[in-house]
């Protein structure tokens, strides 16, 4: 370029490019200096760079799996097989093909059967101890009726496998966490032979039908779970103290009461709801708390916070004037009188955060049977109050920090 005069120096040109390339210079139009320079970057539609339109360029030439990613991330699985399908599918599972290619050194052959590279495809799909895990579960699967060529192609197969398949093993999301939690099983056998020398088919198999049992019933959990709440949800109570939550379902021919005992930590001590006879909803929910306040008594607790979603009960209880119905007097009297002897308080709570109480009194009024239960035996907690009880549990673990 001639210096100040903004045009392209001819004789440079013809000394130093063919006539094609010159004539390429000759059409790139120069702007004035009054104009500033701007860097752009072509990735992304306004210009700017960003981490995400740099790593797409990076993987695959520029194209993207952005179905896989989102369809990994939302599913209901757990958190370690959804990061264990986006290493698959990034291709970063450091196999020992992987290693090798990257730095040089060790043995690429499969961990196993020692007769291929240890690539992804063959460990997860060829190789014949896989193949023997995955034909001597209970599902007797053949891997060899896969065709896959690379790792996204087995995640995206995963994710959405063929209507055949699924419809012969339980339905699509059946099938999604079977062969996920089967390629974390094969993974975590390949392990134990390269860092402890030591890997068992039967063993293997066996942990898989565990380990699918039990992201099974973390699935079938997360589609009880409620939408949580902006407004209020639970909280534990302070260091040493016990919180409990009660509550009462009504209708005209029937009711229940039901308890729910955490300690600071959302430990479950007690969950246990009954019927009784058809009563008032005031009247219900006072007989909730004096049957609570046996279980208190009984465990010898001295510190407890009490919360209770009916506003009306909790300010006869926080009034030391006399009850205003005759028929609550002894209800009412009762555990207000025990509330002043011993270190408890008592305060409304919306109904938001009272959820597991209610669920629990709606169960017991729905199918008319009492429970108790302890964080020993969850397992026989109601489904709907398994999920809201996970979900308190986790927003503790979230407001302890």
């Amino acid at each position: 370029m001639v210096p100040n005069d903004l045009t392209w120096d001819e004789v440079k040109l013809h000394d130093l490019c063919e006539q094609e390339t010159r004539e390429a210079i000759w059409r790139i139009k120069i702007y004035g200096a009054d104009i500033e320079d701007k860097l752009f970057w072509t990735s992304t539609s306004n210009g700017v760079f960003s981490v995400k339109s740099c790593y797409n360029i990076l993987s695959n030439n520029g194209e993207t799996c952005d179905s896989i990613w989102k369809e990994i991330w939302t599913a209901k699985i757990h958190e370690r097989l959804k990061m264990f399908l986006w290493r698959l599918a990034a291709d970063v599972l450091s196999t020992k093909d992987l290693l090798f290619e990257r730095i040089g050194k060790g043995d690429p052959s499969c961990s196993f059967c020692g007769s291929s590279k240890e690539t992804p495809s063959h460990l997860f799909l060829e190789c014949p101890v896989a193949r023997a895990v995955a034909f001597g579960s209970k599902w007797g699967l053949r891997l060899d009726s896969i065709p896959l060529r690379n790792m996204q192609e087995m995640v995206r197969w995963c994710v959405n496998p063929p209507h055949q398949m699924y419809s012969n093993l339980g339905g699509k999301d059946f099938t999604f966490l079977l062969f996920t939690t089967f390629l974390s099983i094969i993974w975590e056998l390949r392990n134990d032979k390269v860092f402890q020398d030591k890997s068992s088919i039967a063993l293997a198999t066996a942990r898989w039908e565990s380990l699918f049992e039990e992201c099974k019933f973390v699935a079938l959990v997360q589609d009880y779970l409620p939408q949580p709440s902006r407004k209020a949800f639970w909280h534990p109570p302070q260091n040493g103290r016990i919180c409990i939550n009660t509550d009462a379902a009504c209708t005209s021919d029937k009711a229940a009461i039901a308890l729910i005992a955490m300690d600071y930590k959302g430990i479950i001590k007690h969950l246990a709801a009954e019927p009784i006879p058809p009563v008032r909803t005031d009247i219900a929910e006072l007989q909730a708390i004096e049957w609570a306040a046996s279980f208190v008594e009984e465990s010898d607790w001295k510190d407890v916070d009490w919360l209770c979603d009916a506003r009306s009960v909790v300010d006869q209880l926080n009034n030391s004037s006399d009850p205003c119905k005759l028929e609550s007097w002894s209800l009412v009297k009762k555990p207000r009188d025990k509330m002043k002897a011993n270190n408890w308080t008592i305060s409304w709570t919306p109904r938001q955060a009272n959820k597991s109480a209610d669920l629990a009194a709606k169960a017991a009024l729905k199918d008319n049977f009492s429970f108790l239960c302890s964080n020993a035996n969850f397992c026989n907690w109601p489904a709907t109050v398994l999920a809201q009880i996970l979900s308190e549990e986790l927003a503790a673990i979230c407001y302890l920090g």
